[in-house]
């Protein structure tokens, strides 16, 4: 395998592992000053707040499902893509809720 690769295999490693960070320290009510969770957030955030809006916690019983779902499909595009799909798997996740949310309110237009 080529360097390139595997830095951004790497590099995907570490984001994953962040990501399981942040949802870890995000159970225990941290201080939002303190430098870690603040980096933590900066990195987190642009990728897990779309998936966020798309599925609220107060819709999933008060359970933050965003972490869990970028991982799977960071992990699915991984594996089914390579490290292109790996890479738009969030975006591609968010564009088929969106034409399915869109579908199903043409197809029953009271259901949301």
């Amino acid at each position: 395998m080529s360097d390139p690769i595997r830095l951004i295999l790497l590099a995907l490693d570490i984001y994953s592992y962040v990501i399981i960070a942040s949802a870890l320290i995000s159970w225990v009510s941290p201080d939002p000053r303190n430098p870690i969770v603040q980096f933590l957030h900066r990195v987190t955030e642009p990728v897990l707040a779309p998936v966020r809006r798309m599925l609220p916690p107060w819709k999933t019983g008060g359970l933050d499902l965003s972490p869990i779902i970028v991982l799977i499909a960071i992990t699915a595009g991984l594996q089914v893509w390579g490290i292109l799909g790996a890479i738009i798997a969030v975006p591609v996740v968010a564009t088929f809720k969106t034409v399915t949310r869109y579908l199903w309110k043409k197809a029953v237009p009271d259901a949301l």
